[in-house]
């Protein structure tokens, strides 16, 4: 009687709620999302049930999204779908169903989508709804609805006080007729106080009207929460059914029915096998057979509700195993079925609001969190015949940040923190790569803080300090990817310092010296990208040595073997920079060799996959440089391919979104090349169309931006090279906008300020084109601006120098041009002395002698225009 679908006490106090939501529905938009996040009890559900109610009489398809696709995306009339539980739902797959919807949306058959949220300890506001909203398949139509969905305040508001009693006064009679018949009578026994703060919410009100039309006295029990009282109530239903066994056994069954459900009998023996005291064969069959039909729904086994009441006799069956609380809850969270887990993981994170709770149940889920890991892998992975899911990775995540924060690792045992770091490591990777970019940071930051405490703790702990030396990798790459090269320098070096350590002390010790080898990788990866090509050689060389002496000793490995292609492939893209092309092709084809090995021993491989592509990428790039546009073909179609084939297995993973777009923008470039501007065109569209999702499910990413401003770079460059100079213009300043907005958020961020130098100087280059001098100098001046100052906050900035350098020596050309020779003779003349000043910190580097060899000419130029004058 107190489901919500069943509507025993009619709907109240929420008229404005319908009304406005009735409006919402009628709106022209095609397809919109409204969302309610509101405490378990508060009315969610049955605002959702009423709606349906409501707009079905105007001819709407309308009810609950069920769990198994049933063609609802496919009826050609209007829909109204609601979501309960979207928490529960597992993001990437409700993400598939909502596109479904969005896809199958027009003007005759519009869709509305309610999602239902309930929060969890330790998560954000609306952290549910914008975990859907991160999904990399989150994309067009959806997401703009996503993104424009509004929060239905008015359904789960507190009831005032007169309106407990109203509601309680319309309940007690429909309770008491409901159980006893028509010759119910209430007692005189005065009713309860309703006033204390719990009764806000609709439901404590009905628990307690319950109680009181089924208790034989009438007397209102005080000393006991109404929700325990209705709990009693139910277990009298089970003793007059058939229950096949009684008291604490029953308790327990429907307990763990409730925690993790059973869809099938596989399940549901999965679930039975807890509870051995029911017996086996006929006597399990028949608890089996009494839990089936306990309850109405969809699945084998379904759970007791309202959930607020499920939740509570999960509660209490837990607490009842005593000593072996802990150990019952490492057995469920140990079930083989996935969804059996996804569901527990959920059910247990709801109890958290209690912070008992999260006390409790910290040391079960920490016993099991390694495991965990390791299936959340399994299960984002997928296979050539299951598609990748993230279900175990949403409930993992949310238990932990509801159970696990930075201010419990102090509580935390040695041996809980072993078990912690176990998986830790692993999970925030994954919610990284599934658009949890948030989630990520956080753990990212919690697995460095429990390396540090166990280092702390047993300083000389060999495996203590490898693991920190991880985490302090993992800091940096979060900050080199967002562009903070000196803080990400200074996590590398510190990662460096613990592994060389490691490695001295044993340098028979392969994985020691692996990781070494990688910390030299990424030392060389960031002088790369701040153009310091020497210290970046000597990083690579000698991450090269180390790679190469292990594959000697383990030629069989082939983990050992995919390091040592990185570092070729890092060598080959060093030399390729610095026009070392013979080179580049020789270190290549090493990790093109290396990549087609150990696909032959695993072709299912996704790293070695990756690896091979990249292989391609390299050899398509050198081709290009080399003037072989068509020999580029190829193999940028074979990276193509395996990209293409990446990308369906695992659609939640943001790194194969990235692979994807490197390929179009790599054929795009190509067909620029090849003068084939329309297949260019199309290319770095279908580029733009991948990274513009990416940004749109996680628009404070500063590398999803900094991507987007390359594709719209990228079609400024085709726009402006056919002439398309209004197109070109609007584009770049598309770049300018991002790269703005980027700096100014992060104005210490000398990667950001560069990208906001090089977006002032392509509208400058682009005016100069359209002979607009005065806009030219105007962008050039902006540029020369940005480059003083971040020269002078960072003098060892070589790339900046070099930037100052070109953003004077381009005004120059304008002076030149205006015939301000004396003006030009002194720019090209301040770009000359950086430029000796370049050279002489960088003297074999044969970009830094082209950039003085122009510096020269420019200022023999301006020389020669003076003489012409003096002389006329």
């Amino acid at each position: 009687m107190l489901r919500a679908e069943f509507g025993v006490v009619p709907y109240m106090f929420r008229d404005d709620g319908l009304k406005r939501a009735l409006e919402w529905c009628e709106t022209p938009d095609r397809f919109s999302i409204r969302y309610i996040e509101a405490a378990g009890g508060a009315g969610k559900t049955r605002f959702a049930i009423e709606l349906c109610r409501r707009v079905a009489l105007k001819g709407w398809i309308t009810g609950m999204l069920p769990r198994e696709p049933r063609g609802v995306s496919s009826v050609p009339l209007p829909r109204l779908i609601a979501v309960d539980y979207v928490e529960e739902s597992g993001a990437l797959d409700l993400v598939t169903e909502l596109s479904s919807l969005c896809n199958s949306a027009n003007q005759m058959s519009p869709v509305r989508v309610l999602l239902l949220s309930r929060p969890t300890r330790g998560a954000g506001l609306h952290a549910a709804i914008d975990a859907v909203a991160q999904q990399p398949l989150a994309v067009g139509a959806l997401l703009r609805a996503l993104e424009k969905s509004v929060e239905l305040a008015d359904p789960v508001s507190a009831l005032t006080t007169d309106q407990r009693s109203v509601l309680f006064a319309e309940a007690l009679p429909r309770f008491g007729h409901g159980a006893a018949g028509e010759t119910w009578r209430p007692t005189d026994q005065e009713s309860p106080d309703l006033s204390d703060d719990h009764f806000a919410q609709p439901l404590d009100v009905l628990f307690e009207a319950f109680d009181t039309a089924l208790t034989d006295h009438g007397g209102h029990d005080g000393t006991r929460p109404a929700v325990e009282r209705v709990l009693n109530h139910e277990e009298r239903y089970w003793r007059t059914g058939s229950a096949p066994v009684g008291g604490d056994l029953a308790r327990r069954c429907v307990a763990f029915a409730t925690l993790a459900g059973a869809r099938d009998n596989a399940e549901a023996r999965a679930l039975l096998s807890l509870v051995p005291e029911v017996g086996k064969g006929p006597a399990r069959r028949a608890v089996d057979i009494w839990l089936a039909a306990l309850y109405p729904g969809d699945d084998h086994w379904n759970p007791l509700k309202p959930d607020r009441l499920g939740e509570v006799l999960i509660a209490q069956s837990l607490r009842e195993e005593s000593l072996r609380f802990k150990h019952v809850v490492r057995k469920i969270l140990r079930l083989r079925s996935d969804r059996q887990v996804e569901r527990a993981l959920e059910v247990l994170a709801r109890l958290t609001i209690d912070k008992v709770w999260a006390n409790d149940l910290r040391p079960p889920l920490i016993a099991r969190y390694g495991t965990l890991a390791r299936r959340c892998q399994r299960q984002t992975r997928g296979s050539k015949d299951r598609v990748g899911a993230t279900g175990l990775l949403d409930g993992l995540v949310r238990l932990h940040l509801a159970v696990i924060g930075n201010g419990d690792l102090p509580r935390l045992t040695v041996r809980e923190m072993d078990a912690l770091a176990a998986g830790l490591d692993m999970v925030r990777g994954l919610a990284g790569q599934f658009a949890r970019s948030k989630d990520a940071a956080v753990l990212t930051t919690q697995y460095h803080d429990l390396c540090q405490r166990r280092v702390d703790q047993d300083p000389g702990n060999l495996v203590y300090r490898s693991d920190l030396a991880n985490s302090y990798d993992n800091l940096g790459v979060l900050h080199a990817e967002a562009g903070r090269t000196t803080e990400a320098e200074t996590y590398y070096y510190h990662s460096l310092k613990t592994r060389r350590e490691l490695a001295n002390l044993h340098p028979d010790n392969q994985a020691y010296q692996f990781a070494l080898s990688d910390s030299y990788n990424r030392l060389g990866d960031l002088a790369v990208q701040k153009e310091d090509y020497d210290d970046a050689r000597d990083n690579y060389h000698e991450a090269l040595r180390i790679a190469e002496a292990i594959v000697g000793a383990h030629p069989t490995g082939s983990i050992y073997g995919h390091e040592l292609s990185n570092c070729y492939n890092n060598l080959g893209d060093l030399a390729f920079k610095e026009g070392r092309n013979d080179e580049a092709r020789r270190r290549y084809n090493q990790a093109l060799d290396i990549a087609l090995r150990l696909i032959d021993r695993d072709a299912e491989n996704s790293i070695y996959q990756r690896d091979l592509s990249n292989a391609y990428n390299n050899l398509g790039d050198l081709a290009v440089n080399d003037d072989r546009p068509d020999d580029a073909k190829e193999p940028y179609l074979k990276a193509l391919a395996i990209a293409l084939s990446l990308s369906p297995r695992e659609p939640g993973n943001s790194v194969y979104q990235i692979d994807l777009w490197n390929s179009y923008n790599n054929l795009g470039d190509l067909a620029v090349e090849l003068h084939e501007w329309p297949d260019a065109g199309n290319r770095y569209r279908q580029a733009l169309r991948i990274v513009e999702d990416l940004v749109e499910h996680e628009p404070e990413s500063t590398p999803c931006q900094r991507n987007i401003s390359v594709s719209y770079q990228n079609l400024g460059d085709l726009a402006a090279r056919t002439d398309h100079l209004t197109e070109a213009g609007d584009h770049y300043r598309t770049v300018l906008r991002i790269a703005v907005n980027l700096a100014s958020e992060e104005p210490k961020n000398a990667t950001l300020q560069r990208d906001l130098i090089d977006a002032y100087s392509k509208l400058g280059e682009l005016a100069m084109s359209s002979s607009e001098v005065p806009d030219a100098q105007a962008y050039y001046r902006r540029a020369y601006e940005v480059a003083r100052d971040l020269t002078a906050s960072e003098p060892d900035n070589l790339p900046a120098r070099r930037d100052l350098m070109t953003c004077v020596l381009r005004l120059g050309d304008i002076s030149l041009r205006e015939g301000r020779h004396r003006e030009a003779a002194r720019q090209y003349r301040k770009g000359l002395h950086i430029a000796r000043r370049l050279v002489t910190q960088e003297p074999d580097s044969a970009m830094r002698q082209r950039d003085l060899s122009e510096a020269y000419e420019r200022v023999m130029r301006a020389n020669r225009h003076r003489e012409v004058r003096a002389v006329s």
